[in-house]
């Protein structure tokens, strides 16, 4: 089954797919940042969605997976940076924030499911 499907929102695309093989099926998303695949998401069903609109799940699967990478990035980072085995208290929370405010519009562009 081909049934590509693409969303844009400012520098960011998904590019969406529908897969089956026996009796699952699911979708597969890509998000593109200027150009550059930077995320992936695969979600399986068995019989339907209960989504507002095809590939949501999957398209907000593959922005948590970026923001879950950009947090452990910035981990990796101020450890080696500072030199240290363990992050200062509230150290991860700053950093999940900032990731979260900058997708922000994009997790509501996601919700809304305007294109």
């Amino acid at each position: 089954m081909e049934n590509y499907t693409i969303y844009n929102f400012k520098n960011y695309q998904f590019i969406c797919h529908t897969w089956q093989r026996g009796q699952s099926w699911g979708h597969e998303v890509h998000l593109i940042e200027n150009g550059f695949d930077i995320a992936q998401a695969r979600v399986r069903y068995i019989n339907r969605t209960w989504e507002k609109y095809a590939y949501q799940s999957a398209m907000y699967e593959a922005v948590h997976n970026r923001m879950k990478f950009e947090v452990e990035q910035k981990t990796d980072n101020y450890r080696y940076t500072n030199e240290v085995d363990r992050l200062p208290k509230g150290k991860k929370a700053e950093f999940e924030a900032e990731v979260e405010a900058k997708y922000d519009e994009l997790l509501k562009f996601i919700e809304k499911g305007e294109n």
